[in-house]
């Protein structure tokens, strides 16, 4: 009799355990769907050459503390490919490697950069961040 109680009590604890990563696991899923999402919204703000909406994306520009620079009126983006990213092992972080073809209105000289945004997830607001700066057209 002895033997199924602690059969039992075993039983209890994976199944606790099991529950308790289940959890986790779907922490991480809902995060990965939320990045997917705040991701596209931002590449084709990028892509629309909507600075202002790209500006909202970042972390301290919650207080409307950052304003755009007037040198991004004159940008227009061709092109944005994300070329790689990588998530940090605590998936708090994401590190991206994008391509962004352009020009510049007065120029019609299609120009491209490699940028790199880093996105970082805020456990307060439940949400993700960019952290770097808006990219830097020459």
């Amino acid at each position: 009799m002895q033997s199924k109680k602690w059969f039992f009590l075993v039983i209890i604890i994976i199944m606790i355990m099991i529950l308790l990563s289940g959890c986790s696991q779907m922490e991480n899923i809902k995060k990965k769907h939320l990045f997917s999402d705040i991701n596209n919204a931002y590449r084709h703000s990028i892509l629309w050459s909507d600075f202002e909406y790209a500006l909202s994306f970042q972390k301290n520009n919650l207080q409307d503390q950052v304003k755009l620079d007037p040198m991004y009126k004159k940008i227009k983006v061709t092109a944005y490919d994300e070329k790689r990213h990588v998530v940090n092992s605590n998936a708090t972080q994401i590190d991206q490697t994008v391509h962004i073809q352009y020009y510049w209105i007065d120029q019609m000289l299609e120009k491209s950069i490699i940028t790199y945004p880093v996105w970082e997830w805020d456990a307060h607001s439940q949400n993700w961040y960019l952290i770097s700066e808006l990219p830097v057209f020459e």
